[in-house]
């Protein structure tokens, strides 16, 4: 996984997602992802739905916007 300015994005969306909290949210989704492979046991991390990453985030006071 990886996360941050290597995002793929149309030229108007890079602009607006390649400033620091944007990257610092991806990162975030990235290394909650990660751990809930980790502690699951899971090694691909497809196999995930959004839903169960943004709940982590939820409770991690993170930023889904």
């Amino acid at each position: 996984m990886a996360a941050g300015k290597n995002v793929s994005a149309d030229k108007y969306a890079f602009a607006a997602i390649r400033v620091m909290p944007p990257c610092f949210a991806m990162g975030q989704a990235a290394g909650i992802t990660a751990a809930l492979a980790v502690c699951g046991n899971i090694k691909d991390v497809n196999e995930f739905g959004v839903e169960q990453v943004q709940q982590k985030i939820i409770q991690n006071n993170g930023y889904l916007e």
